[in-house]
């Protein structure tokens, strides 16, 4: 059960990726930080802070599965 959703996870990201215009694509110079999951379970909310190549910090707020789930 867990690779079939996996699976359709994997499918709807290709699909939402392959739909975006490259212009639309953050500009990511320098990772700032990215939120800790590795204690966490099944889908969660992740922050990732970055910098462009302008020296502006942005948030970029999605979703993982965090594998961190005990007996997986």
């Amino acid at each position: 059960m867990k690779a079939l959703i996996a699976l359709i996870l994997t499918t709807l990201f290709v699909a939402a990726c392959g739909t975006v215009p490259a212009h639309d694509r953050p500009d990511v110079h320098r990772v700032i930080s990215i939120t800790d999951t590795q204690q966490e379970c099944g889908i969660v909310p992740v922050t990732m802070v970055y910098e462009d190549a302008q020296a502006q910090q942005h948030e970029l707020h999605y979703q993982v599965w965090a594998n961190g789930c005990s007996g997986d």
